[in-house]
């Protein structure tokens, strides 16, 4: 099952840091590029200044981000979380573009006990958040 945002986003940073300490080796650019093609790709035809104001970043920074040089993670991260992307496929173009597909896809996969124990841990996120409603329970 997915993770939640707040993880997958701390998890995407990471994973997106860990790639950018690579960037001294062999294939660097070739990489930045195709996770550059990929974010082009999942952000359609937005204007830099719809992207720029949905992630808080400046318009210009976007534009150029967009067609060169190094992307800062923190603005890849806030990509994902702000249209729905993967991280995993921004970085490396496995799984789906869109994480609703790839829950899609995980549901259909996912067994019957790993069925249950994500709706168990959504009941009780639910009674968390709104205890009022459960205090005769």
């Amino acid at each position: 099952m997915s993770k939640p945002l707040v993880q997958e986003r701390g998890s995407l940073v990471s994973q997106l840091r860990s790639t950018h300490a690579g960037d001294r080796r062999e294939g660097a650019d070739d990489i930045r590029e195709s996770v550059r093609t990929r974010l082009r790709q999942a952000l359609g035809q937005r204007s830099c200044a719809s992207i720029a104001a949905r992630t808080g970043q400046n318009r210009e920074s976007v534009r150029r981000w967009l067609s060169r040089g190094t992307i800062p993670v923190e603005f890849i991260a806030n990509v994902c979380s702000e249209y729905g992307i993967c991280g995993e496929w921004i970085l490396s173009g496995r799984g789906t573009m869109l994480r609703a597909d790839r829950t899609a896809h995980e549901l259909a996969e996912a067994t019957p006990r790993e069925l249950c124990d994500a709706i168990a841990r959504l009941l009780a996120e639910h009674m968390d958040m709104h205890p009022a409603n459960h205090a005769h329970a």
